[in-house]
C-alpha cells in the first residue's frame, strides 16, 4: 500500500513527458499513482491547469504520459 515520500522529477522545455511506472514505483505508490504537475512561470512553480493531460497505460499502470500543451519546464510529483 502507498506509504512513502513523494518522488519528484523535473522536465525542461518538453511538450510531452513519458516515463515508465514499474514494479518499484508500484510498490511505493500502488497500482496507479497520484500525479501532480507544477510549471515554472519564471519566478515560482504553479499547479497545472486545464491544458495539461495525464494518461496512464494499463492497470496496474506501467507508463505515464503527460501532455503539457506545449513546450514547458517544471516538476512532476508522484505520491
Amino acid at each position: 500500500m502507498p506509504c512513502c515520500n513523494p518522488t519528484i522529477s523535473t522536465f525542461f522545455n518538453e511538450a510531452i513527458t513519458t516515463f515508465g511506472y514499474g514494479p518499484s514505483l508500484q510498490a511505493q505508490y500502488g497500482a496507479a499513482p497520484k500525479v501532480n504537475v507544477y510549471y515554472w512561470d519564471g519566478t515560482q512553480y504553479v499547479a497545472s491547469g486545464v491544458f495539461t493531460s495525464i494518461s496512464f497505460t494499463g492497470y496496474p499502470v506501467t507508463s505515464v504520459t503527460i501532455d503539457h500543451g506545449g513546450a514547458s519546464t517544471g516538476i512532476i510529483k508522484l505520491s
